[in-house]
């Protein structure tokens, strides 16, 4: 019982510490889930969050990692989806051995205003390999501007200028993972340090891109314990 406190309670507390902070301006397409389990099949929606210099958006593209197979896009009302097919190792899915996969993604002759997001889903099965990140460049298009999401995590941890959508594989029961109560103190631990700094004028953005990530770690940690009790 404890356990599940502490876990409702770091989600509360990270959802809370996001409410409270404006989104950056710069924020960037992002993948939700942000972490899911190796081999298995999921939605993945990518969510764009605003337009290019304010100019409305009218394509989004993704390109698809190796590995990710059984794709199907959304059908979104008022948008064309097309598909590009790439050549692939040789895999086995439903009974039969297949050499090739969908490699990009295109929703395109919709209108989404700046003033708005929304998200653009896939429907895969994801890789068997725990601890991988996949990572998904993409491209928003917007009339004659475009925003180009392309750059996989630098080695250092540290987020570039213009992030790929990334969801990373969870390792399973691999027992070097983080137990669930370690990464709920984690949590909680960088909730209780989202208020500590003490730069005025440059901290109001990196506290919002911090609450995003733990939020979003906090759902996931929830959403795990949901489904471990059932």
């Amino acid at each position: 019982m404890r356990t599940n406190f502490r876990i409702v309670a770091a989600a509360v507390a990270a959802t809370a510490a996001l409410l409270a902070l404006a989104v950056p301006a710069g924020a960037h397409v992002t993948a939700n889930p942000a972490d899911a389990e190796p081999g298995s099949y999921a939605r993945v929606d990518f969510r764009v969050p605003h337009g290019c210099a304010g100019k409305p958006t009218d394509t989004v593209e993704i390109k698809i990692p190796d590995g990710v197979v059984a794709l199907k896009p959304q059908n979104k009302p008022g948008w064309t989806v097309t598909t590009e097919t790439v050549d692939a190792q040789a895999y086995e899915l439903h009974g039969q051995t297949l050499k090739t996969r969908i490699g990009v993604v295109r929703w395109s002759g919709g209108s989404l205003p700046d003033s708005q997001f929304d998200d653009f889903a896939i429907s895969a099965k994801l890789p068997d390999e725990p601890g991988r990140v996949l990572v998904f460049p993409t491209v928003q298009r917007c009339g004659d501007a475009q925003e180009a999401w392309l750059s996989p995590p630098n080695a250092d941890g540290s987020e570039p200028d213009k992030p790929a959508p990334t969801v990373s594989l969870g390792r399973g029961d691999d027992p070097a993972s983080p137990s669930l109560e370690a990464r709920v103190m984690a949590v909680e631990a960088t909730v209780s340090s989202l208020g500590s700094g003490s730069d005025g004028s440059g901290s109001s953005n990196g506290l919002a891109v911090a609450s995003l990530a733990v939020a979003g770690l906090a759902l996931v940690i929830a959403g795990a314990a949901v489904r471990r009790r059932n």
